[in-house]
């Protein structure tokens, strides 16, 4: 009797390790992030992202957990999928990803789509948070979770680091950067809600070995008009201003107005977003993007 139980034992155990292993080489599924999108219009699944750790082929079943009337799915076993909803559907639907390596099956992933009035889609606004300091070797929490809006997709751009090494930022609400090098580093962000576009949003970091909490200059927008915009900086001390980029792909130091060059006064016959800063003499700046749209 002790033999058969201990030949059991040993066979759980074995088991138990081969069940581990078989997990740990499941394919996983990943069906893409959840947005917001117009009712009455289609939207593509991406399940593109999915991986086998074994670098094996993959096949796809996309369905509804729930099938409402007026929402249809179509190409269910393609990497890409199509979700439809009629005119006067409004709603979320959750829809399930599992991928297959032949063998095995991966767990499902779900992405859930909400089709709402076109109203409803006003175009968001991307706040990247505020301007501030870092110790050496600090982690940097970049936060977009005050921005405004139905929003499904955000996108942190890495613009300016002292060795211009800049780093490549995975999509998402927030990200973590580390062994970032000392001096000025600037992040971009952008955020979507549906097929609509939020102006960029800045912020600048400053990571030196001391502690410091000398204030970073801070833009303002005083006045905008189709082709011009006019910019106010609260700084202590004289500020040099900078276009960094403009759709014409134009870049240059501009003139400051008034008490330490503190207003900017600029005017352009080129459509799109320009990009500008303020520095300080310590090297301290804060960024914004403004989008100028000239009437035809």
């Amino acid at each position: 009797m002790r033999c058969l139980c201990l030949i059991l034992a040993l066979c759980l155990v074995a088991c138990g390790d081969g069940g581990d292993l078989i997990a740990n080489r499941m394919p996983q599924a990943f069906a893409g992030f959840d947005r917001a999108v117009a009712q009455g219009s289609s939207v593509q699944l991406d399940g593109s992202r999915s991986y086998d750790p074994d670098g094996n082929g993959l096949e796809y079943r996309w369905y509804l957990v729930s099938a409402p009337e007026g929402v249809t799915l179509e190409n269910p076993t393609n990497v890409q999928a199509t979700l439809s909803s009629s005119d006067t559907f409004q709603g979320t639907i959750t829809v399930a990803l599992e991928v297959s390596d032949g063998p095995v099956i991966s767990w499902p992933d779900w992405v859930a789509v909400s089709f709402v009035s076109a109203t409803s889609l006003a175009r968001p606004t991307a706040l990247a948070g505020a301007n501030r300091h870092l110790r050496t070797g600090e982690p940097l929490i970049l936060d977009a979770g005050e921005s405004a809006g139905l929003i499904d997709q955000y996108r942190w751009t890495h613009l300016l680091s002292p060795a211009q090494d800049r780093r490549a930022i995975d999509d998402g609400v927030t990200a973590l950067l580390s062994d970032l090098e000392a001096g000025l580093h600037i992040f971009g962000l952008s955020v979507r809600a549906g097929d609509q576009w939020s102006t960029m949003d800045c912020v600048s970091i400053s990571i030196s070995n001391e502690v410091r909490q000398d204030p970073f200059p801070d833009i303002r927008i005083e006045a905008q008009t189709s082709d011009s915009v006019t910019l106010i900086a609260n700084a202590v001390g004289q500020l040099s201003w900078a276009l960094i980029s403009s759709p014409d792909g134009q870049s240059n130091q501009l003139d400051g107005q008034g008490d330490n060059g503190t207003r900017l006064e600029y005017r352009s016959e080129t459509n799109g977003t320009h990009l500008f800063a303020a520095t300080l003499s310590n090297g301290l700046s804060d960024w914004v993007a403004v989008e100028l749209e000239n009437s035809p």
